[in-house]
This record gives C-alpha cells, structure tokens and sequence, in this order.
C-alpha cells in the first residue's frame, strides 16, 4: 500500500536546524572581538538632531483627533 508514503520530492527535513555547526573556511568569514566596534562608542560620538514640526490645534480638531469620544480604536 503505497497511500501513505513520502513523494520523492518532498524534503524529510523542511525547517530543521542543521546537524552541525558553520565551521568558517575562509578568513573573511570570522571577526575576532578586537576588531568588532563598540557599539556605545556609534552612539555617544554621533550628533543626534530632531526636528520640531508645529501643529494648530485647530487642524486637530477638524480631522476628528480629538480623543473625547472615540470607538477605541
């Protein structure tokens, strides 16, 4: 009774993770500790800027935003 068996072309193994461990092959594929950047260092050098939009709250109203009233959504 051949009903329940696999189709050849369906894989045993369609999401499993794989047996063994990436050994990297090339000196490109691996980084060592020192040479990583210091992820706080990116952020406490950089220049941060923001930008203040002004907004009548009159325009506001006349689009329905106010909060008084609403379904919840």
């Amino acid at each position: 009774m051949g009903m329940f068996m696999q189709r050849p072309e369906e894989p045993t193994e369609w999401a499993g993770l794989p047996g063994e461990p990436l050994v990297p092959t090339a000196p490109s594929t691996s980084v060592d500790a020192d040479e990583l950047p210091d992820a706080l260092a990116l952020v406490e050098g950089g220049a941060v800027a923001s930008v203040e939009i002004p907004v009548d709250p009159r325009l506001w109203d006349i689009a329905g935003g106010s909060d008084s009233g609403g379904d919840g959504d």
